[in-house]
Formats: C-alpha cells, structure tokens, sequence
C-alpha cells in the first residue's frame, strides 16, 4: 500500500530538491521516500524531462521583439550617474573574462562567493517572502543546439535565447527585465493590458524565448508575485525609474509595494573575442 506521505509532497518541493535548495535533513527524507516509491521516482523524471523540452517548443517571436521595443528607454533620456558611466565604459572594453570578474568585484555582495549554489542563495535572499520560499524563478539558455538551466551570474552573449519559467502559490505575478542600457522589457503578462494571473503550483513557461540583444553589462529579470492583483502600470513605472540608473538597477529591488514578494536573477552580458 502506497505510503500517503509521499503524496504530500508538492511540485515545488520536489523543484527544489533536484536544485539542493532543501535542507540536508529534507533532502535526505524525501531520498529515502524515493527510493520506496515508483511514482515519486516518475515525477522527478518528468521535472527533469520538462526542463529539457523548455526552449525546443518555443521559438522567438515578432510579438516578444516588439513589446521589447515599446518599453524601450531612449539613451538620450537617460541620466546616469558618474558612478554607472564609469563602470560601463570600463566594462565594454575588457574580455568577456575579465568583465565579469570586474563586475562581481565593483557590484555582487561582497559574503556571496561566485559558485552556482552561492548565486542560488543570493536570489533567495533578496526575495520578499509571502509563502515561504514557494515562488520560483527559472531561466533557461539555447546555446548550439544545447539548453542549460541557468544560475545567478551566468554570463551570455548577444544573440543568446533565453527562456523564462515560473513556479509560484502566489496567485498574481509579473515577469519583466532591466538591461544595462536602462531598457525594460516585460515578459509575463505579454501586454499590459492583460491579467497577472498565475499558473498556480504549477510550473510554467512564458510562450516566446527572449533573444539578447547587445545591450552591455547585464540583463536583470524580476519575477513579483502575490495574493492580489498586481497594478502593473505602477509596477513598470518602477521599473522605468530604477532602469534610468544601471548601478541602482543591477543592485536594488523594485518599488512593488509591501503584499507583494520579488525574485531577480541576474545575467552577466559578456563581449565575444
């Protein structure tokens, strides 16, 4: 008979077992329940399956390019402060390297070391938490015919596609990114017209890869999330002013208001040799 423990065990927990995001203890109970059930053991599988199938179903589409148009921030309207213009014009001209050891030296927290389980714990750490640590951020990259899953501090390149995914019990989310020329781009909802209305306690891909372009230094992505609906007028008007300073954008969380959580996973924006 079938232990009904084990199908108490929710989709975002097993999301983050296969990513080491639970504590040893919890990591080491649900190993055990694995191995005592056949059913637990074909979920994993199927996680795993779906990561891989992320971005072969979706292409780039006009539709992503042209709503990355009309958040875009003319650089004649922008202010920078002498702090984001020497960090930018230092950055383009160094490998991509060495860029991004410039950039984790001059901009990263200086406890968090460069490891993808460290970068892990710094996208945790600056969520607003309203469900615990249930509300995910996953992207994905399609490089030379492979996908990899992603982790905070990843460098890429002009021309990557990159896929977003989300996992969430918040009911209400938005999905957009701040790149180092001061460009917002929304992702989740498509158009600002349409409802926040997550997939609830399910994982879900956004509909369209996202292609770079050669905006340089970084590309920053949030994913808010809460129980209500979330005015996303005022939420890309947040983005907009924090977008106009690239120190501030890479570093800090956006005004979202206090009943609603955030996640940012940052990008490193790397110059080919």
């Amino acid at each position: 008979m079938p232990n009904k423990k084990l199908s108490q065990i929710s989709q975002i927990k097993l999301e983050r077992y296969l990513l080491k995001e639970l504590s040893h203890a919890e990591l080491k109970e649900i190993e055990k329940e694995i191995e005592n059930d056949k059913s637990l053991r074909k979920r994993l599988e199927n996680i795993k399956k779906s990561d891989g199938e992320i971005l072969k179903k979706y292409k780039p589409s006009d539709m992503a390019r042209q709503i990355l148009l009309k958040h875009k921030i003319s650089e004649s309207q922008k202010v920078e402060k002498k702090k984001a213009k020497s960090f930018l014009s230092n950055f383009q001209i160094l490998s991509a390297a060495t860029a991004v050891c410039a950039l984790a030296i001059v901009l990263l927290l200086p406890n968090i070391q460069k490891n993808s389980s460290d970068y892990n714990n710094l996208a945790r750490l600056e969520k607003t938490r309203i469900k615990g640590d249930a509300s995910k951020l996953f992207i994905y990259l399609q490089r030379n015919n492979r996908i990899d899953l992603l982790s905070e501090g990843s460098v890429v390149f002009k021309g990557d596609l990159i896929q977003a995914a989300y996992l969430s019990e918040a009911d209400f989310g938005v999905i957009l990114s701040i790149d180092g020329r001061g460009k917002v781009s929304l992702h989740f909802p498509l158009k600002e017209n349409l409802t926040t209305k997550l997939n609830k306690n399910q994982k879900t891909k956004l509909p369209y890869s996202y292609e770079l372009d050669d905006a340089p230094a970084f590309e920053r992505f949030f994913f808010l999330f809460s129980d209500n609906e979330i005015d996303l007028k005022k939420v890309l008007r947040s983005a907009e002013i924090l977008a106009q300073d690239n120190a501030r954008a890479f570093e800090e969380s956006l005004d979202a208001g206090e009943n609603t959580g955030q996640i940012s996973f940052r990008l490193i924006k790397g110059e080919r040799n």
